[in-house]
């Protein structure tokens, strides 16, 4: 399988890519590189070095909330900070790692397709890179996720089946619905299947209970609870449809269109692929999503979408008798710059990299970096970017501006939405805060990043100083301890 040269040319091709993606992700402060990824990764960053520190698996200091999604994952960070690994290197170890994913994900999509076209398309794709080396458990999962599919179309053992997507759902909860699909789906040894179903979510569920005092991770509470399903249904399928119109309707629709055309093993695969459509519109969606692609849980599919499609595409090429090579590939290459949203030069670019991201993730940084330096331990800081800033200042106290690390603002309503429109732009997990709660009344020494709905800048003006410097915008500091100290050392 391996000794295929087109094959190993492609991953050779793709290898060259992802470093050079890596390497683009980046920058380099006070002399020492950092490598930069999403900051949600560094909540679980957080949980893993107070961990390793002995100050339990929590994100401040003797708060017990679980605000990660993601068990294993966060638990396998715990290694790097074990090893001593420095800081700034830490999310090259995630990035690697999630490299290795991302080749034994291409290997299965070889051994289930034998296309190329499927494994151009996946390992090219903008999104399935940008989930992967921002470090989160995307590439775990996608690659577990192939790597089942290839057992059931092998027909292998159902145990060892059930026990691998009883594993998934600890490394992220809702990988339950993907179990309950393989039961539903695959129907060997139903018995089984069911029994390693009901002990996983029993198991999870008791641990999570017994040591963060809830049946849900605090996550849950705070994407979900309270938040109305018409509400999640407007958002998550403007923003899906937003997706797809810039990737082209047509790429996504052609699979569907052909469906009586396709093998069962085939229409396997779609129903997996429309599994994740469905999902994400349930839950309103993702965050990072209205700058096009695909966000975390449709990314995870997208290998089985690409093996659909590129048969797909071989069908329909056979149906009009088109044997022109060149045009069967021009084809192709547009279809796959309409799959990455390409539309000039600067687009052509931004496949190399996650700009955005590393250009707020480095600022955030230097913030960080400066509260480190300036501050004793015990200061209490207030912070909606709950990531970055809390692994890099490397304090004992923090408040969560919008919840994910905060019983009482996950378990409370969310925001009132003034419009429509204002809930379609509304990202999951960004709609519950309450200034007067967090800041008012926990008057925290540091506020990094506070939100501007213009309830509290009379309090803010009053009781805190902004600090005054390029890249510190809308950095405060309680005035008192502003007036006490003379010399900051940035």
């Amino acid at each position: 399988m391996l000794r295929d040269k087109k094959f190993l040319l492609l991953l050779s091709m793709y290898l060259f890519y992802a470093i050079f993606f890596i390497y683009k992700t980046s920058v380099v402060i006070n002399g020492e590189r950092y490598f930069i990824i999403h900051d949600d990764i560094y909540i679980s960053m957080q949980y893993a070095k107070n961990f390793v520190k002995g100050n339990g698996l929590v994100w401040s200091i003797g708060n017990r909330v679980e605000g990660f999604t993601n068990p294993l994952w966060t638990f396998y960070i715990i290694i790097p900070h074990s090893l001593k690994i420095p800081p700034s290197k830490i999310p090259l170890f995630l990035q690697l790692t999630n490299l290795l994913f991302m080749l034994l994900t291409l290997i299965f999509v070889w051994k289930i397709s034998k296309n190329y076209v499927a494994i151009f398309f996946t390992a090219f794709f903008y999104s399935m890179n940008y989930w992967f080396y921002n470090g989160f458990e995307v590439g775990i999962l996608t690659f577990l996720s192939i790597y089942i599919i290839y057992k059931i179309i092998k027909d292998e053992n159902p145990l060892i089946i059930y026990l691998l997507c009883a594993f998934m759902t600890f490394i992220r909860i809702d990988m339950f619905l993907f179990f309950f699909a393989v039961i539903v789906f695959y129907r060997k040894d139903l018995k089984t299947g069911i029994l390693i179903f009901l002990a996983a979510f029993i198991l999870q569920t008791l641990l999570r209970y017994i040591f963060y005092g809830d049946i849900f991770p605090n996550t849950y509470y705070s994407k979900l609870y309270k938040y109305p399903l018409h509400y999640r249904l407007l958002r998550s399928t403007v923003a899906l449809a937003n997706n797809f119109y810039h990737m082209n309707f047509l790429v996504f629709a052609l699979p569907f269109l052909l469906f009586k055309f396709l093998d069962e093993k085939n229409r396997l695969f779609l129903y997996f692929v429309l599994l994740q459509f469905l999902y994400t519109i349930y839950i309103g969606g993702d965050v990072w999503e209205l700058f096009g692609g695909t966000n975390r849980f449709v990314t995870m599919a997208m290998p089985l979408f690409f093996i659909v499609f590129a048969k797909s595409y071989e069908i329909i090429m056979e149906k009009i008798e088109l044997r022109n090579k060149f045009i069967f590939y021009f084809l192709l290459l547009a279809i796959f710059i309409n799959m990455n949203a390409i539309k000039d030069l600067k687009s052509i670019k931004n496949l190399f990299s996650q700009t955005y991201d590393t250009e707020v993730g480095s600022n955030t940084l230097k913030i960080a970096l400066f509260i480190k330096k300036n501050f004793d331990d015990n200061v209490l800081i207030a912070t909606q970017g709950a990531g970055v800033l809390p692994y890099f200042s490397d304090k004992k106290y923090y408040i969560d501006l919008l919840g994910k690390n905060d019983k009482f603002l996950a378990h409370g309503d969310i925001i009132k939405f003034s419009s429509l429109y204002q809930a379609i732009i509304s990202a999951p997990g960004h709609i519950k805060y309450n200034q007067e709660y967090s800041i008012i009344s926990k008057k925290p020494d540091i506020i990094v990043h506070h939100i501007h709905d213009g309830k509290i800048d009379d309090y803010l003006n009053k009781n805190y100083v902004e600090i005054d410097k390029p890249g510190f915008k809308d950095v405060w500091i309680k005035k008192e301890i502003f007036l006490k100290k003379k010399d900051w050392v940035f």
